[in-house]
């Protein structure tokens, strides 16, 4: 059975290897959110340099995600941290199948939030004409559609939590990533999502507060504040995500001892060390 997972031991976890990793971390991040701030602001007058920056974009958030990933490995392993070139390494070696699965992941919650949502209002849409039902039903029933499609969403969100990590670490291939992550979350799914909640929250109201603050300081402080607020925070949910994926790696069942004189030999240690 697996067992409980801490929200506080994740949330700690995550802190502290912030704070202790914060120099190749926050480079990280600055690099990262310049290059997608450059882009926002220089090429989306064009189509096609639009197309190109999305690419570009998409690489270094992957390549940045990938390196976190490490780089909380790196804590976890305990032994000899990983340099800048083989961080970089690390992180490019994972980075087709990164994109493969965050590509896929992303269709599947652009088909909920907009082809779902409009085949939901058409079908209640239709059933209260049909019923009979007044404008004030056809209003309710409009008004929980996007709470219909909020459920699913937030279960996706839940069980492909650490799917990054398991990309990055274990390479299963293909798209048995989606599968493991799921694995890794069964029986600790209601805490994953409160969390993500927890962890959620927090960040939106703080990025929220901050940029609605800078549009009042003119367009070229504005631009300066927002990337240092992405700066301090894009981190955050990447590191946490990476404790999440070690922590319930801890509370996986361990295997029964092998046969010693089984072909097969003893089962590979899989222990975490401890943060």
């Amino acid at each position: 059975m697996t067992s409980s997972l801490s929200i506080g031991i994740v949330l700690r976890r995550a802190l502290r290897i912030y704070a202790e990793q914060a120099r190749v971390l926050l480079m990280a991040a600055f690099a990262v959110d310049g290059i997608v701030l450059l882009d926002r602001v220089q090429f989306k007058s064009s189509p096609v340099l639009a197309i190109v920056a999305l690419i570009v974009n998409l690489v270094v958030i992957g390549l940045f995600v990938a390196l976190v990933v490490l780089v909380v490995a790196d804590v976890y392993d305990g032994g000899s941290r990983r340099g800048a070139r083989e961080l970089l390494a690390g992180a490019w070696a994972a980075l087709g199948s990164l994109l493969l699965v965050g590509l896929l992941a992303g269709l599947v919650f652009t088909f909920l939030s907009a082809i779902a949502t409009t085949i939901l209002s058409i079908v209640i849409a239709s059933v209260v004409l049909n019923t009979g039902g007044g404008v004030l039903v056809l209003i309710v029933g409009l008004l929980l559609v996007p709470v219909l499609v909020l459920v699913p969403e937030l279960f996706l969100i839940t069980i492909w939590s650490v799917i990054a990590a398991v990309v990055v670490l274990e390479r299963p291939g293909g798209l048995r990533a989606f599968g493991r992550s799921r694995k890794l979350v069964r029986g600790n799914g209601w805490r994953v999502l409160a969390l993500i909640v927890v962890l959620a929250f927090p960040l939106a109201l703080a990025a929220g507060a901050i940029e609605r603050t800078a549009r009042t300081a003119g367009i070229a402080p504005a631009t300066v504040i927002q990337l240092l607020v992405a700066t301090l925070l894009v981190q955050v949910p990447a590191i946490t995500a990476a404790v999440l994926y070690f922590e319930l790696r801890r509370g996986e069942p361990t295997p029964a001892p092998a046969d010693p004189t089984s072909p097969l030999g003893p089962p590979p240690d899989a222990t975490i060390p401890s943060v």
